[in-house]
């Protein structure tokens, strides 16, 4: 399909299980100097590299992020001059009041203003166990 959406493509293709021709997956890495736990920080991450990788006149089927060697927060990190350590601290206590909102009064209790337009499937999919009905 993405070759009949976008005729003019004219970057890497191969041939999938099918025989079908189609342009080749995009991959991309992101690498973090120091460890973080900023939502802000990790999202502004993916989108560049999200950028940098994806041809934007090609059809999206699916978009995997992987988390690797992970630790937990043990309040303790290197300091530098040019973090600002008190944004970061609002940051999470952010999340954290809205964490503690959705697990006292469910996944709908708080959700983006965009996940109220129409044709918004956020609010369903929270109702959702395993993308099914309940």
């Amino acid at each position: 399909k993405s070759l009949e959406e976008c005729p003019d493509y004219n970057g890497p293709l191969v041939i999938d299980f099918y025989g079908r021709l189609h342009p080749e997956h995009a991959n991309g890495t992101v690498r973090f100097t120091n460890p973080t736990n900023s939502f802000r920080t990790v999202s502004a991450a993916m989108a560049e590299a999200f950028d940098k990788k994806v041809d934007r006149r090609l059809l999206i089927r699916k978009i995997g992020v992987n988390a690797d060697k992970t630790t937990s927060d043990n309040g303790v990190y290197q300091l530098d001059l040019f973090t600002d350590y008190d944004a970061l601290q609002r940051e999470k206590a952010i999340q954290g009041a809205m964490l503690e909102i959705r697990q006292r009064y469910g996944k709908n209790a708080v959700v983006k203003g965009l996940n109220m337009l129409k044709g918004a499937t956020a609010i369903e999919r929270n109702t959702q166990i395993g993308g099914h009905r309940s």
